[in-house]
C-alpha cells in the first residue's frame, strides 16, 4: 500500500470499496476495490480486486511527442559520428537542417509572428494527436437507451446544453406526443412506444448538434495533397470499400518520402551534413558502423536521457526491423536534399579514398600509384542535381578505378577471369593445392582449398588466413594443408618461414613442426617450403600426399614420405635462363 499524500501514513481502512488513511481520513485515489461477478455453469463467482489508478504516471510518460524524442535521438547520433572521426562543426549544420525540416513538415518553426499548433502527417502516431489537440484524457462513454424524459434531460446536461434548450425540447416532446397519442388511440401500445422512441432519438440528435464541438485534427499541406491523391485513386473502387480506402490508404511515394519523419530521415540529415563539410565518412562507412554497433539505427532508445520514462510503445517505436541498404539510403538522401533545398553536395577527393581502399584490401603499392594516375587523367565530375533520383555513388566509382587498373595490369579481359575461375574450380575438386615460387626477384606462395565436408556453413579454414595456411616473405615461402583449425591456432606457415629465414634447414624445420603438431594434437598436416637460395623441403604426416618440385629443368615428385622421383624436361619456348641458385 502506498503512503498517504497528506500525512505520509501507512495504515488505511476500507469503506465502500475505497481506502482511507487512518490518521487524516484522506482517500487514496490510486487504489480502490473492484468487485467482478461472473457465472460459470449457473454458479455465481465473485472476485475482489484492488485496482490501481496510474493515469498520472501514464500522462507523464506520454507528454513527449515523436519528433521531440527524435530531437534526443539526433543529438545522440551526431555525438556518435563525432566520436567516429567527424568534425564537431557538423553539429550546427545538423541543427539547421533539422529545424528547416520540421518547418517544412509543419511541425515546428512555421511562423515568427504567432504561435501555431503542429500539424499532422497523413500517417501519424495517435499519441501525437492526443498531446496536440487535448484528447489525452478523453474517454469514450457508452450510450444507453433513454426510457424516460428525465434520462434525456440528464444526457443533455452531460453534453453541455443550456437549460433553455432543454426546456424547449421538453415542451415540444410533451405536446407532440400528446397529439399523436390522442389521434392514434386505436393503435397498439407497441406503436405508441415506437413513436416515443423516435421522438427521443430526434431530441437526442438535436441536443448533440447544440453540444460543444470538438476541435478537428489539422493536417499539413502535404497530407492534404496526399488525401486528394488517394481520393482520386479510390474512384474506381466499390462504394463499400471506398470509404475505408480513403481513410487508411497511403501511397508508397508519400510513405517513403520526406513527409513522414523516420530514423532513415535522420540518417539522411547526418549524411547531408557530412557531405556539406566534406568529411571522410561516407555512406558505406555509416552502414558498416551500424552493422558493427558503432552508429545506432536498429535500436535508438538508449540515446534518450535517463530521466525520460519510456513505455513499451516508445521502445517499439524506436526499434527498427527493416534492413537499411546502400541504394535505399542514396534514394532517401536525394529526396531529403531536394526537400531541404540542399544543392551544394561536394564531390569527395578521390585519391585519399582510393588509398584507403587499397590499404584495406592489402593491394600492392603499384596498384595505388597507377590508380591515382588514372584518376588524374580522367577526374570524375559527380555533381548532384535536383533532377537526379539518387545521390552519386562515390565509393562505387573509387572501387571502379581500382578494378580497371587491376584488369589492365593483370590482363583481365572478361574471358581470362572465367578461365581462371574454371581452373580454380577444377583444382578445388581435387582437394587442397598449394604452391611456392621464386622467380629470382620475389617470393610468392598460395593455397587453394575446396573446404572440408561435414562443417557448418560459414566455416573458414586455414587457407584464407595469411600466416596459417600460406605465408611468404622476401627470403622464404610456405604452403600448408591438413587440419585447418589446428594449423590456424598454431600459425604454422608463418612460424616455419620465420625459422627458415633465421637460417634453419627448410626440410628439417618443416618435419619438426609437422611431427610436433601430430604428437600434441593427433591431427595430420603437410606442406612445402622453399628458400631463396633454392633449398626446399616437403613433409607430411599422412600416408600419401602428391607433390612436385621443378628446379633447373629437373622435376622431383612423389606421393609417399620417402618417395623421390626425378625427370628432366625442356621447354622450347623458354628463352631466358633459370636464375635459381
Amino acid at each position: 500500500m502506498d503512503n498517504c499524500k497528506v500525512c505520509r501514513g501507512t495504515v488505511f481502512y476500507k469503506e465502500a470499496g475505497f481506502y482511507f488513511c487512518s490518521e487524516c481520513q484522506t482517500q487514496n485515489e490510486e487504489r480502490r476495490e473492484a468487485i467482478l461477478e461472473q457465472r460459470f455453469e449457473g454458479i455465481r463467482v465473485t472476485q475482489r480486486k484492488i485496482a490501481n489508478d496510474n493515469s498520472e504516471k501514464t500522462d507523464q510518460s506520454a507528454q513527449w511527442s515523436t519528433w521531440e524524442l527524435y530531437n534526443f535521438v539526433l543529438i545522440g547520433l551526431t555525438d556518435e559520428l563525432i566520436e567516429l572521426g567527424a568534425s564537431s562543426d557538423i553539429k550546427l549544420t545538423v541543427l539547421q537542417l533539422w529545424a528547416f525540416y520540421l518547418g517544412k513538415v509543419e511541425v515546428a518553426f512555421t511562423s515568427k509572428t504567432c504561435r501555431k499548433v503542429p500539424k499532422l502527417a497523413r500517417r501519424y502516431h495517435k499519441r501525437d494527436a492526443d498531446i496536440i489537440y487535448g484528447k489525452l484524457k478523453s474517454r469514450k462513454r457508452k450510450r444507453s437507451r433513454a426510457s424516460s424524459a428525465s434520462s434525456i434531460i440528464s444526457s443533455q446536461l452531460s453534453e453541455g446544453s443550456s437549460n433553455r434548450e432543454l426546456s424547449k425540447h421538453k415542451r415540444l416532446l410533451y405536446k407532440a406526443e400528446y397529439e399523436r397519442l390522442v389521434s392514434s388511440q386505436t393503435g397498439s401500445e407497441s406503436d405508441a412506444l415506437s413513436l416515443v422512441s423516435q421522438s427521443l432519438a430526434s431530441i437526442r440528435s438535436g441536443g448533440s448538434q447544440s453540444s460543444v464541438s470538438v476541435e478537428k485534427l489539422k493536417y499539413s499541406k502535404h497530407a492534404k495533397s496526399e488525401a486528394k491523391r488517394v481520393k482520386q485513386l479510390s474512384k474506381k473502387l466499390p462504394r463499400a470499400q471506398r470509404v475505408k480506402y480513403q481513410q487508411t490508404h497511403v501511397t508508397t511515394k508519400y510513405r517513403t518520402g520526406p513527409y513522414v519523419i523516420t530514423p532513415m530521415k535522420l540518417w539522411a540529415i547526418l549524411y547531408l551534413a557530412l557531405r556539406i563539410h566534406d568529411q571522410s565518412i561516407h555512406l558505406a562507412d555509416m552502414l558498416r558502423y551500424s552493422r558493427e554497433g558503432h552508429l545506432s539505427y536498429y535500436r535508438l532508445d538508449h540515446l534518450l536521457p535517463a530521466e525520460i520514462a519510456l513505455i513499451e510503445s516508445d521502445v517499439k517505436f524506436l526499434t527498427q526491423s527493416n534492413e537499411i541498404t546502400h541504394k535505399g539510403m542514396r534514394r532517401t538522401c536525394a529526396e531529403m536534399a531536394k526537400f531541404l533545398f540542399v544543392s551544394e553536395i561536394s564531390c569527395p577527393d578521390f585519391p585519399p579514398l582510393i588509398q584507403r581502399y587499397c590499404t584495406d584490401l592489402n593491394l600492392p603499392k603499384g596498384i595505388l600509384i597507377y590508380t591515382k594516375r588514372l584518376v588524374a587523367l580522367s577526374a570524375p565530375t559527380m555533381v548532384f542535381t535536383h533532377s537526379d533520383s539518387l545521390i552519386p555513388n562515390y565509393e562505387g566509382r573509387a572501387m571502379a578505378f581500382i578494378i580497371v587498373v587491376l584488369k589492365i595490369l593483370l590482363g583481365m579481359d572478361g574471358i581470362t577471369e572465367y578461365e581462371i575461375s574454371r581452373i580454380a574450380e577444377k583444382i578445388n575438386s581435387w582437394g587442397t593445392t598449394g604452391c611456392v615460387a621464386w622467380d629470382g626477384q620475389s617470393m610468392a606462395a598460395g593455397t587453394t582449398t575446396g573446404g572440408l565436408n561435414g562443417k557448418m556453413v560459414g566455416r573458414i579454414g586455414d587457407s584464407p588466413f595469411l600466416g596459417c595456411g600460406t605465408f611468404a616473405n622476401n627470403l622464404a615461402g610456405c604452403s600448408m594443408t591438413g587440419h585447418g583449425e589446428t594449423i590456424a591456432k598454431l600459425g604454422l606457415s608463418r612460424k616455419i618461414v620465420e625459422e627458415v629465414t633465421a637460417g634453419s634447414c627448410p626440410e628439417d624445420t618443416l618435419k619438426l613442426n609437422i611431427d610436433a603438431m601430430y604428437h600434441e594434437t593427433n591431427c595430420s598436416s603437410g606442406g612445402i617450403v622453399l628458400k631463396k637460395n633454392g633449398c626446399w623441403g616437403v613433409h607430411f604426416s599422412t600416408p600419401r600426399m602428391p607433390y612436385a618440385v621443378a628446379k633447373k629443368n629437373v622435376v622431383t615428385f612423389g606421393a609417399k614420405p620417402s618417395e623421390r622421383k626425378t625427370v628432366k624436361y625442356f621447354d622450347p619456348d623458354s628463352r631466358l635462363p633459370c636464375r635459381c641458385k
